[in-house]
């Protein structure tokens, strides 16, 4: 069995990375569906808890001018990141290094609009998701153009 040249590290970077786009592209649909698809009495269910029923109530008033800018950041993060999982597999530079600055420029632009676009319930609510979205792409970015920068050379 041939063994790969390939550093572990850019094998796992492209697996995670693989993962993030699936839930990125997921993050855009549920984004769609909780903008378009919500009953309108379920924001008085008793069943939703108060917080989920102000987040629903907010996001309702967000223009759809917003929903359709976000969804779209997303879908392009998701593919960009599909894209870097790509080139980090086959050691390829423009794939691996290149797509991978635009991703952090593009998810960096998706945080930056959420923040000034979307109702503070709504950003509240975020929690986690919200310090994945800013820490990881300058985590990745880091480790491409530093540490893995010798290892995407075709």
């Amino acid at each position: 069995m041939a063994t790969s040249d390939r550093p572990s590290g850019l094998t796992a970077l492209a697996v995670i990375n693989f993962i993030l786009s699936f839930m990125q592209l997921l993050s855009m649909g549920s984004l769609l569906l909780a903008r378009y698809v919500r009953a309108p009495h379920a924001v008085g269910n008793s069943h939703i808890p108060e917080g989920q029923a102000a987040q629903l109530a907010a996001l309702a008033e967000v223009p759809t001018l917003t929903i359709v800018i976000l969804c779209s950041l997303l879908g392009i993060s998701g593919v960009l990141l599909f894209v870097t999982a790509f080139g980090f597999l086959h050691r390829k530079r423009r794939f691996g290094k290149h797509a991978t600055t635009l991703y952090v420029i593009n998810d960096l632009t998706y945080v930056a609009c959420l923040i000034a676009m979307m109702p503070e319930a709504h950003i509240r609510g975020l929690g986690i998701s919200l310090i994945r979205t800013v820490f990881y792409p300058i985590f990745v970015g880091t480790l491409v153009h530093t540490v893995f920068r010798r290892d995407l050379v075709r």
